[in-house]
């Protein structure tokens, strides 16, 4: 696969809370270097601090009317310096999701949806979330990927079986002729022996898909293994990652090397002729043009050679040696084992 186009990555991570998961997360980013990744099942709150080297972070805003956990299901990590608007979709009953638009250098948009339906009685995949969904990203654009985690099964993408979301997305598929999934070469969840297709992408017929020419993958979406009960699915779009507009480094002032005295004079000068009168009260204009005059002449200063800025980038995380990694799923196996005998000598009481 060239590397050079546009790689998307839909995968539940099942949890980006512990520091471990954080570090698998981050391997897997710097081994597969997606540029976008549709993330599901994150269970974040506000409280989390997510930073990964090189991507910013897009979390999910938008609670579901039944949803009355503070957290986010969905969130997009997108390479740091693409340029990307957020899309602001209606509020759904269900369906979790983020979505942004990318800007092309060509004036064309790529609108891009993470999404995450959980599999319950109650919190059943619904066509009108789906349509929420699909007419926010539709608004902006023809070129529009969905991706994430839907408990959705169906023969149609290769599962042994149907489930009722699955019915529900297959009739709503077949009400849009301008939606098809992208079936996987593999199974995207592995649970109790059972293997399921349920990690999906879905795109509209403007979305170039590039393949890989093996017997094995083709017409079909590689997967890869990552520390969760699902596996990732890549999308490979025949688009350059030079067609997706870049934007300028983040930077902030370094106050460190201000040169105080160069700042001064050049403040004063633009400020000499700024002075209110002193013999009578000034008008309410006289003061609004006054103060204006001093925003504009401060932002000249600050923009100016004497406040010198710095680039900022997104630290990541530090790398976990391999013996605490070691520790962490011991300690994980002498809960569950600690948990397994309190419940065995609780049933010896009832």
């Amino acid at each position: 696969m060239d590397r050079h186009k546009l790689k998307c990555i839909a995968i539940n991570v099942n949890s980006l809370i512990s520091k471990q998961k954080r570090h698998y997360f981050n391997l897997f980013l710097q081994k597969h270097k997606p540029d976008v990744v549709l993330a599901a099942e994150l269970r974040l709150s506000d409280k989390h601090n997510i930073s990964f080297r090189n991507y910013s972070y897009v979390p999910q805003l938008m609670k579901t009317h039944t949803d009355n956990k503070n957290s986010q299901s969905t969130g997009i990590f997108i390479r740091e310096n693409f340029q990307y608007n957020r899309i602001e979709v209606e509020r759904t009953t269900y369906l979790e999701t983020t979505a942004i638009e990318l800007l092309t250098s060509d004036g064309n948009r790529i609108a891009i949806a993470a999404m995450y339906n959980r599999l319950s009685k109650t919190d059943k995949l619904c066509t009108s979330d789906l349509l929420k969904v699909l007419n926010a990203l539709s608004a902006r654009t023809n070129e529009i990927i969905l991706g994430g985690d839907l408990n959705a099964r169906h023969p149609s993408w290769g599962d042994n079986c149907t489930n009722t979301n699955g019915r529900v997305l297959f009739n709503w598929l077949s009400e849009c002729p301008l939606l098809k999934v992208l079936p996987t070469a593999n199974p995207t969840r592995t649970s109790g022996g059972c293997n399921s297709f349920i990690d999906l992408f879905i795109v509209s017929p403007f979305v170039t898909v590039c393949f890989d020419n093996d017997s094995e993958h083709y017409c079909k979406l590689r997967t890869h293994y990552f520390e969760s009960d699902h596996r990732a699915i890549e999308l490979c779009l025949d688009r350059s990652q030079n067609d997706i507009l870049r934007q300028p480094p983040r930077k902030i002032i370094d106050y460190k090397n201000i040169n105080s005295d160069e700042l001064n004079q050049q403040l004063s000068a633009m400020l000499k002729n700024n002075c209110l009168a002193l013999d009578r009260v000034a008008s309410t204009t006289e003061i609004d043009n006054c103060i204006s005059h001093l925003n504009v002449a401060w932002e000249k200063v600050i923009n100016s050679e004497a406040v010198p800025k710095i680039e900022i980038r997104s630290k990541g995380l530090i790398s976990l040696p391999s013996i605490i990694l070691d520790f962490i799923k011991e300690k994980k196996n002498c809960v569950g084992q600690c948990s397994d005998v309190q419940i065995q000598d609780a049933k010896k009481y009832l």
